[in-house]
């Protein structure tokens, strides 16, 4: 619909779409208001240590390697999706702002898709390696989006492999997604597994504001291809470092165990 909608030779259309956003947006909360008497208080274990804290979280040196393998994984992926992206399909590959609405278009209906039949044959996997397939995959993603240069001025050329990159990220997106924070409380500790939950939600933020300050400029410099090598770079070194995890957890922290607690309760560990 933002495609539809934004002309960068119309600056009112994207006042407009800002507009339809916000209208979005407000009735997203008329709807959740009425919501606000669900639920009840967590009840608080009497026996968790009331400190630790993040000291907890920095002395778990697995954790902080895969928090670093999260941060590169993020960065060729989400860091560089909204800026780096639709500014190489806009100023290098010279399609219009309704094709790359498509590509995003086609990347979350076939995350819609895909996800349920995907998600099933992951389980029982290691989720080390599927990380690092993850990173692999995004990783080629860019290069896909590399060859709209070739056939450029927003020719079918260009627009097949703009399109084509939303199709291709969206499936290592269907991989990490369930992974990231399976990965994440199979390592955190009980008493402070929301400040291990916080730490790996921050690799988003971090890498959001990588993203502006690295992929627009370059590309805005017509420094795209040190952009776009960089990138997938990135990519590979997330892969590579999914992979050194792999020994360094257990096979249940690692999804390839079923824990006690879940055999008792027929749960299979599982991303």
């Amino acid at each position: 619909i933002g495609g539809v909608i934004a002309d960068v030779h119309e600056p009112g259309s994207f006042a407009l779409m800002y507009a339809v956003a916000g209208v979005t947006g407000i009735a997203a909360a008329l709807m959740i208001l009425p919501l606000r008497d669900l639920g009840e208080p967590m009840p608080r274990d009497p026996e968790a240590p009331a400190h630790g804290g993040y000291r907890t979280v920095l002395r778990d040196r697995v954790f902080m390697r895969f928090l670093v393998v999260g941060i590169l994984l993020m960065t060729c992926a989400y860091g560089q999706l909204e800026f780096g992206f639709t500014a190489f399909a806009a100023d290098v590959a010279h399609v219009s702002t309704r094709v790359i609405g498509w590509a995003f278009a086609a990347n979350c209906l076939t995350i819609v898709v895909t996800q349920l039949l995907v998600l099933p044959h992951l389980e029982g996997r290691s989720r080390s390696r599927l990380l690092a397939v993850a990173a692999a995959v995004i990783a080629g993603s860019w290069l896909i989006l590399a060859t709209a240069a070739i056939d450029g001025d927003g020719r079918a050329g260009a627009v097949a492999a703009v399109v084509a990159f939303g199709v291709v990220f969206s499936l290592g997106e269907v991989v990490f997604s369930p992974v990231m924070p399976a990965l994440t409380n199979s390592l955190a500790v009980d008493a402070v597994r929301g400040r291990y939950n916080t730490a790996a939600s921050m690799t988003f933020g971090v890498t959001t504001v990588i993203g502006p300050i690295t992929g627009a400029p370059l590309i805005g410099h017509g420094l795209w291809v040190g952009w776009l090598i960089v990138v997938v770079m990135i990519g590979a070194a997330a892969a590579a470092g999914a992979m050194t995890l792999l020994h360094r957890l257990t096979p249940e922290q690692d999804g390839r165990a079923i824990s006690a607690r879940e055999v008792a309760g027929g749960l299979r560990t599982g991303p």
